[in-house]
C-alpha cells in the first residue's frame, strides 16, 4: 500500500497486518528519500562536523562549535541555511492562529477585520526577520501553504483556492518580498560605509540573488547602477515586485 513510515522498524510494524502484504508497486519496499528520518540524520552528520572543527578562543576560554544558534529572535545555521529559521516561523504563526480560532470563527466579525488582526497578529510572527531570509522557492511554497491553511480558517474557503494566485485572498509570498524590496532600498540609500551596506555590495559581487538582491532588474550590470535606481525613490517603487504577479 505504500503507506508512509519514519524508519524501517515502523515498515515492519505495519506490514504485519498490512492487508496489501508484500503486493504492490513496491513490492514490500519503501523509499525514506526526502522523509523526515532521512532530514534528521543529514542535519544530524552537520552538527558532528561542525563539532570537529578547529574552536575560537575569546578571552582565554574556547568557544564551543555549534551548528544552530539564535540571535535576536532568529535561528542560524552554521551553513548559512534559513530553512530551520523559516519552519521555526511558520510553527509560531500557526500556533498564534490556532489561539485566534475563535475570532476567525466567528460570524459576528467581518472579514475584513479578521483580516487585520491576520495580518497584525499571526503574519507578523511568521515574517519576522524575513528580510534575511535566501527566500528560495521552497522557502516561498512552504509561506504560501501556512498562509493558505490560516486563511482558510478566516474565509471558509479551501486551501487550493487560498494558495493559487488567481484566487488567494492575501498574497504574503509578495508581500515579503516587497519588505525585503523597501528594505534593500532603505540600505542602498544609507550614507557612508555602513557594515550592512557593505554585506550588500559582496553579496551583488558574488552573484548571491537569493537574498535582498532577488528582485533587481536584469539590466542591472554593476553596484554603481544599483546605488543610482534605488537613489530615486519613485522609480524605486516603480520595479518592486509587483502582487499581481
Amino acid at each position: 500500500c505504500d503507506k508512509p513510515c519514519k524508519n524501517t522498524r515502523g515498515v515492519k510494524n505495519h506490514m504485519r497486518h498490512c492487508y496489501f502484504n508484500n503486493v504492490g508497486s513496491m513490492s514490500g519496499k519503501q523509499d525514506f528519500h526526502q522523509r523526515k528520518a532521512e532530514a534528521a540524520a543529514r542535519t544530524q552528520k552537520k552538527k558532528d562536523a561542525q563539532s570537529l572543527r578547529p574552536s575560537v578562543k575569546c578571552g582565554g576560554s574556547i568557544l564551543e562549535n555549534i551548528y544552530f544558534f539564535k540571535y535576536l529572535g532568529s535561528i542560524f545555521a552554521a551553513d548559512g541555511s534559513h530553512d530551520h529559521d523559516v519552519s521555526r516561523r511558520i510553527t509560531l504563526a500557526m500556533k498564534r492562529c490556532g489561539q485566534l480560532r475563535n475570532v476567525f470563527s466567528s460570524p459576528d466579525i467581518p472579514l475584513q477585520l479578521k483580516l487585520s488582526i491576520y495580518k497584525s497578529a499571526v503574519t507578523s510572527v511568521l515574517t519576522y526577520g524575513c528580510e534575511a531570509w535566501s527566500f528560495t522557492k521552497t522557502a516561498q511554497a512552504r509561506v504560501n501553504g501556512a498562509n493558505a491553511r490560516c486563511l482558510s480558517r478566516l474565509t471558509g474557503r479551501t486551501i487550493h483556492a487560498e494558495s493559487s494566485p488567481r484566487s488567494r485572498t492575501f498574497d504574503l509570498v509578495t508581500a515579503i518580498r516587497l519588505r525585503k524590496w523597501k528594505w534593500l532600498g532603505h540600505i542602498l540609500r544609507s550614507k557612508g560605509d555602513r557594515l550592512i551596506k557593505l554585506a550588500v555590495k559582496v553579496q551583488f559581487e558574488k552573484g548571491d540573488k537569493l537574498n535582498l538582491l532577488q528582485d533587481i532588474p536584469k539590466w542591472i550590470s554593476s553596484y554603481e547602477q544599483l546605488e543610482l535606481l534605488a537613489a530615486d525613490r519613485k522609480v524605486w517603487r516603480a520595479h518592486q515586485p509587483s502582487r499581481k504577479k
